[in-house]
C-alpha cells in the first residue's frame, strides 16, 4: 500500500466485488467440463475452453475496477482492452 505524498485513497464497493468473484468463478465452471465433453475434437476444444476461461478473466478485472472508487478518472482503451482480451485468452489456451 503507497501512503506517500501523492497517494489516492482507494475503497472498493461490495456488490461488484462480489460480482467479479462470480464471474472469476464462472470461468472455469463452464470451460472446464466444455474441455471435457467437446466432441469437435481436442484442438477445437481447447480453443473454445480459452475462449470462455479468457472471457471470464477480462470480465471479472473489469468488473472489479467498476468497484474501485477513488478520486480519479478511469478511462478504458479500446486498444488496451482487446491486447488484454488477447493476452488473457492466450494464457488460458497455454495453461
Amino acid at each position: 500500500l503507497y501512503d506517500g505524498p501523492r497517494a489516492v485513497p482507494v475503497s472498493f464497493a461490495l456488490w461488484p466485488m462480489l460480482a467479479a468473484l462470480a464471474v472469476a468463478a464462472a470461468g472455469p465452471a463452464v470451460s472446464l467440463p466444455l474441455l471435457a465433453r467437446w466432441r469437435g475434437g481436442p484442438a477445437l476444444a481447447a480453443v473454445a475452453a480459452a475462449v470462455v476461461h479468457g472471457a471470464s478473466i477480462v470480465g471479472q478485472h473489469y468488473v472489479a475496477m467498476t468497484a474501485m472508487r477513488l478520486a480519479a478518472v478511469r478511462t478504458h482503451d479500446p486498444g488496451g482492452v482487446l491486447v488484454a482480451v488477447a493476452v488473457a485468452v492466450g494464457g488460458a489456451l497455454l495453461a
